[in-house]
């Protein structure tokens, strides 16, 4: 069980901390509990709101055993269950949630966020150069409040421009193309975030 904080906190990448969280628990198969924990449960997790959750957490939690108190690398605490002094705390070794109760935190927290980003199966021009891109273009794109739609159907336009490109004659068409197919390879890992 999760308990959130009734308000919804400030905005990382675009998202009420509360609105991201929710989808985070959805995510993570973990049920939201109302105002307060059922008397006695000693397995909800409390979240206030100046704590962003990462679906990496409920893995970690699958493995523990409440109450705990978790400490991500910052120093950041969240409690599960009914803690005291006595309970034991569990420090993570990754950033399972992240702080993001100040400007500079937040900051830290969006970068953390974006370079979570990366696939193993990315190849070198992934890692090199379109990933740094798309988090680039995804800051962006978060920040000004435009969902995923809108980043495909700019890929979508970049990837017409390509096939234009690519049915005109003459090599400065043809390295056009293979610009405008490198951007749409680029831009097309945008709408991943969110």
């Amino acid at each position: 069980h999760v308990l959130l904080a009734d308000t919804r906190g400030p905005k990382v990448l675009g998202m009420r901390v509360r609105d991201r969280n929710e989808r985070v628990v959805a995510r993570g198969r973990a049920a939201l509990v109302g105002v307060t924990a059922a008397d006695g449960d000693d397995r909800t997790l409390t979240v206030p709101d100046d704590i962003v959750l990462e679906q990496s957490l409920f893995d970690v939690l699958r493995e523990l055993e409440p109450p705990r108190r978790l400490r991500a690398p910052d120093g950041a605490e969240l409690d599960w269950g009914q803690v005291s002094e006595e309970t034991p705390l569990h420090q993570l070794p990754e950033y399972d949630f992240l702080d993001v109760s100040d400007e500079s935190r937040r900051r830290r927290a969006e970068r953390t966020l974006l370079l979570r980003t990366g696939k193993a199966t990315d190849g070198w021009v992934s890692r090199r150069f379109n990933r740094p891109q798309s988090r680039f273009f995804s800051r962006w794109f978060l920040r000004a409040g435009l969902n995923a739609n809108a980043a495909s159907a700019i890929s979508l336009a970049v990837g017409l421009a390509c096939g234009f490109a690519g049915a005109q004659p003459g090599a400065f068409w043809l390295a056009v193309t293979g610009a405008l197919f490198q951007f749409a390879s680029m831009f097309d890992g945008v709408d991943e975030i969110g």
